[in-house]
């Protein structure tokens, strides 16, 4: 038998929630989008009326719609600030340094300028 070996990603959303990583691995509601996802739930909910929020399957849909939902605000993040930093350059406005990086390139602006004052004495 072949050993398995299991990403950080992996065990990252083991950690998260085993049984949403374990129906994963094992079933296939995770192959669904979030619009079947949702009508799964409704199916559910109306299979077994308030008793469907105990059951596992149902627990495990509504968290997988969660992950879906999260990546999908991340994904829009994203495109969002993208069609941001394409439109200053479009612009010719220059794009903004992150503070970080602004504030590194001051560190290293006064160093060469305490290096250059020291050599000059």
């Amino acid at each position: 038998m072949a050993e398995r070996y299991f990403s950080a990603a992996e065990l990252a959303d083991f950690e998260y929630c085993p049984l949403a990583w374990w129906e994963e691995q094992t079933n296939s509601l995770a192959d669904l989008t979030s619009a079947e996802l949702a009508e799964h739930l409704a199916e559910l909910r109306q299979r077994y009326g308030e008793n469907a929020a105990v059951l596992p399957e149902y627990q495990l849909v509504q968290r997988l719609l969660a992950r879906h939902g999260v990546l999908d605000e991340g994904r829009m993040a994203h495109k969002a600030h993208a069609e941001q930093v394409a439109t200053l350059a479009t612009r010719g406005a220059p794009v903004p340094l992150p503070v970080w990086r602004a504030a590194l390139l001051i560190v290293v602006i006064m160093i060469l300028m305490i290096g250059l004052l020291l050599w000059l004495h």
